[in-house]
C-alpha cells in the first residue's frame, strides 16, 4: 500500500506502508497536510498545458529569426540564443526574460546596421546606395514577420522577468 504526494502536475513522493500501519500513516499525512493548508494552496488544474503552449510559442517565434540568418547575414548564434533563453524563461527562471529582450535589441541593431550600410553600385561605378533601398517584398515581409516574432518573445520575456508567468522551476518551488 502506498500514499502518493503530488503537486499540481507531478508526483513528489511515494510513501509505502504495510497493511498494518497504513491507516496510521495516511491519517498522519492527512493531518500534516491539513495543518499546513496544502490542499488549498495547490491549483486543481495542471499547469503543464500552459507551459507547453508557451514553449510552442517560443519555438514558432524563433522560426522567422532563423530565416534572417540566410537573408540578412545575422549570426546563427542570435536565433539559437533566443530559442535557448526563451525556453529557459518558460521552464527554468523567469529572469532569463531580460536576456530574451536584450537579444531582441541586438537582433534589431544588427538588422539596422545591415540595412543602413552603404554599398557601391556594380552597375554604375562610383554611385553608392543603402542596402534597404533594394530590399524586395519578400525581404520586407520577412522583416515584418520577424518583428512580430520578436514582440512575442519580448512579451514572454517581460512576463517571465516580472513574475507574471514564472518559470516551472520557480513556480514549483513556490508550491
Amino acid at each position: 500500500l502506498a500514499v502518493v504526494l503530488r503537486n499540481s502536475w507531478r508526483r513528489l513522493l511515494i510513501i509505502y506502508a504495510t497493511p498494518d500501519n497504513y491507516d496510521a500513516v495516511a491519517a498522519r499525512i492527512g493531518a500534516e497536510m491539513a495543518a499546513h493548508g496544502t490542499e488549498a494552496r495547490l491549483p486543481t488544474r495542471s499547469p503543464l498545458r500552459g507551459y507547453l503552449l508557451q514553449s510552442a510559442w517560443v519555438v514558432l517565434a524563433c522560426v522567422p529569426l532563423f530565416m534572417l540568418v540566410e537573408e540578412f547575414d545575422v549570426s546563427l548564434m542570435l536565433p539559437l540564443l533566443q530559442l535557448c533563453f526563451g525556453l529557459a524563461t518558460v521552464w527554468l527562471i523567469g529572469l532569463f526574460g531580460y536576456v530574451l529582450m536584450a537579444l531582441d535589441l541586438v537582433i534589431v541593431a544588427v538588422l539596422l546596421v545591415g540595412a543602413l550600410g552603404v554599398r557601391e553600385s556594380w552597375l554604375h561605378r562610383g554611385e553608392f546606395y543603402t542596402s534597404w533601398t533594394v530590399y524586395s517584398d519578400a525581404d520586407w515581409a520577412l522583416l515584418a514577420l520577424s518583428a512580430a516574432a520578436m514582440v512575442v518573445l519580448a512579451v514572454i520575456g517581460w512576463r517571465g522577468a516580472r513574475g507574471r508567468a514564472p518559470g516551472v522551476l520557480i513556480a514549483e518551488s513556490q508550491e
